[in-house]
């Protein structure tokens, strides 16, 4: 009898199951990986060139000697002297189609370019 309890208890601890299928466990395969390489293109050297100003004419010479200012303070007449001429104007105005006076103050005068905003400043009694 003790051998049918041996055999029970042996049966007992294995846990088989004859109606249950079971495959043997198979080892995995051995994937070989390749190694990735990743081409990387050559940098492209692009040349910048520093963007050119236009280049802009000189504005014309202003012909005239500043020799003075009169009238009220407000709104000056300017006098100015050439070689063979005398011309008084006020603030705003326009001389020869070129030049307008832009600013005035006590001994000198801001003179603009007609088309141009860069300007010139006059001094009382300065020779052209």
């Amino acid at each position: 009898m003790h051998a049918l309890i041996a055999v029970i208890a042996l049966a007992a601890a294995s846990h088989r199951n004859p109606f249950a299928y079971v495959t043997k466990p198979v080892a995995p395969k051995q994937v070989k990986k390749a190694p990735v390489v990743v081409e990387t293109p050559a940098p492209v050297v692009v040349e910048v060139q520093a963007p050119v100003a236009p280049v802009r004419p000189d504005p014309p010479r202003f012909p005239y000697r500043f020799i003075g200012m009169f009238g009220y303070a407000e709104n000056p007449i300017i006098a100015f002297a050439s070689d063979d001429r005398i011309i008084t104007v006020q603030a705003g105005a326009t001389i020869d189609s070129q030049f307008v006076i832009r600013q005035v103050g006590l001994e000198s005068v801001e003179i603009g370019f007609v088309n141009d905003e860069r300007t010139v400043r006059v001094r009382l009694g300065d020779a052209r």
